[in-house]
């Protein structure tokens, strides 16, 4: 397999096992410390942490979605030795199903993610990860309730 195609499956493997709640495995996607900057959409810092404690925090978060769904296409991936970079688009659907919200039950957004990689003992990792949103659609509060419903258990 090339490193181009390699990468483009760690890249493809990072959203779908973030869905499917596949934890472990994302979690070896991802070098030892990660930079997460989900800033352009949720404001704040994103610092390097620890792979298992960001994926810590998706595995609270995640689930409070009834459905979830990141679809990341488009890889133009420059690699040179043991480095590489890689620009995606990506588009998500998050759902949360409650009786409460009727038809105002899913938020879109949609954007680039640019991602840092470095080949650890013969596997490409993530080292960080950037995402630029440029649009969003639907109900704007459902990260918003959605962490409040993880924050209950």
């Amino acid at each position: 397999m090339s490193t181009t195609e390699e990468i483009t499956r760690v890249l493809n493997a990072f959203g779908l096992h973030a869905d499917t709640h596949r934890w472990a495995k994302l979690e070896a996607l991802l070098a030892p410390t990660v930079t997460v900057d989900y800033t352009s959409l949720l404001g704040g810092t994103a610092p390097a942490e620890s792979a298992s404690s960001f994926v810590e925090r998706w595995k609270k978060l995640l689930p409070a979605f009834t459905c979830v769904q990141h679809l990341i296409t488009n890889h133009l991936i420059d690699a040179e030795g043991d480095s590489a970079t890689a620009e995606t688009q990506v588009a998500t659907l998050h759902t949360l199903k409650d009786p409460k919200l009727a038809a105002n039950d899913a938020w879109t957004f949609g954007g680039r993610y640019d991602f840092r990689l470095k080949r650890i003992d013969g596997r490409w990792r993530i080292e960080a990860v950037k995402l630029t949103v440029t649009r969003q659609s639907g109900n704007l509060d459902l990260m918003k309730l959605a962490q409040a419903r993880a924050e209950r258990g």
